[in-house]
């Protein structure tokens, strides 16, 4: 795939059935998204790295749950070919790269950030805060269509900024899932400053998702011996062209497989059997099933191009599954093979 790229917009439908809230603790400040039994932290660095902003927490589900993450780690990527940097030097393949454990200190660059409410979400009982959770929000805007609005703009070491929108309702039919809007433009700035670094067209763009789930964190604790790091997540996608069951959309989905190592239980939909330190206070032992759910990401629409704005079928061009142990999962803007790999061997094939 080949751009000259300009502005480019790509939304996702996030799509799941899981998750909690915290603090941020890393570089990058988290906001918050807080309405509906769905939650989920995104980073002004736009991917959440391990643990970010801790444990499993994004994608929460139901919100009101102990410890409900379905993720571990996430990752954007964003790729070019035949590279000039503001120095003149010259890259065969140029990564700016966050996540899924490392990087993004000196690849991307918070801009702005916010949280937009349709309406003030303080809600009180006979004068004290019902939740236990604050709700941070920066501006409250009743013209609003979503109940609320998270947004984020990123520059990048390759030149591209990157505007993430999310959306979410609390509506009953439509509070579990977030709407996701990507705009990428070729701005050329390429740190926190308004100063435009570069100005060339860019080639060979490609965006890189990475996801790792792991369903709900109490119950993957539980089921233990590497399940909070996904170990038995089972992954499967649609519109790969194999195996797409009838139907005509793109996506990829996780869930919670069966682990041979637990001997007491059949860990199935993560049944919350025993006492453990990530389940709640109160002894969590019925064994009710905290993991009986799936986790993903459905493709609503991406642009064919800066210039043609109608779906492409064919995107995301690539989909695969990694070893999260492998060993070119990491970023250095500078080591010209590893990036080479990456994006050959990520980006081109999956």
């Amino acid at each position: 795939m080949k751009l000259s790229l300009k502005k480019l917009s790509t939304i996702f439908l996030l799509l799941f059935l899981v998750m909690c809230i915290g603090e941020a603790q890393a570089q990058f400040e988290f906001k918050w998204m807080t309405v509906g039994s769905m939650w989920s932290p995104y980073s002004e660095g736009g991917a959440n790295r391990e643990q970010e902003p801790f444990d499993n927490a994004p994608v929460s589900y139901p919100a009101i749950d102990h410890r409900p993450g379905n993720t571990r780690a996430n990752a954007l990527w964003v790729g070019v070919r035949n590279f000039t940097d503001e120095k003149g030097r010259v890259f065969p393949f140029k990564l700016a790269g966050i996540g899924p454990r490392s990087g993004g200190e000196v690849q991307f660059f918070p801009v702005s950030s916010e949280v937009v409410a349709k309406y003030d979400p303080k809600v009180e009982v006979d004068g004290a805060q019902s939740f236990r959770q604050f709700v941070f929000i920066d501006k409250v805007d009743p013209t609003l269509v979503e109940d609320r609005l998270i947004r984020i703009v990123a520059t990048s070491r390759v030149g591209i900024t990157v505007e993430e929108k999310v959306h979410a309702f609390s509506q009953e039919y439509h509070d579990a899932y977030h709407l996701i809007e990507y705009k990428f433009t070729n701005t050329g700035n390429i740190d926190i400053d308004a100063e435009q670094e570069l100005n060339r067209p860019l080639e060979g763009v490609y965006f890189y998702l990475i996801t790792r789930y792991a369903t709900h964190d109490a119950a993957s604790w539980v089921t233990g011996n590497g399940a909070p790091w996904g170990k038995f997540t089972m992954n499967d996608v649609i519109g790969d062209g194999q195996n797409d069951y009838g139907v005509n959309f793109r996506a990829q989905y996780a869930w919670g497989g069966f682990s041979v190592f637990q001997a007491d239980f059949n860990a199935l939909g993560g049944p919350m059997w025993a006492e453990h330190w990530s389940s709640a206070p109160v002894p969590d032992v019925t064994g009710r099933l905290a993991s009986a759910h799936m986790v993903g990401r459905v493709y609503v629409h991406a642009d064919k191009s800066a210039t043609d704005k109608t779906d492409d079928p064919t995107q995301p061009s690539t989909m695969g599954i990694k070893g999260s142990d492998d060993p070119d999962l990491v970023t250095d803007e500078f080591n010209n093979g590893l990036m080479q790999r990456q994006y050959e061997n990520f980006m081109q094939q999956g």
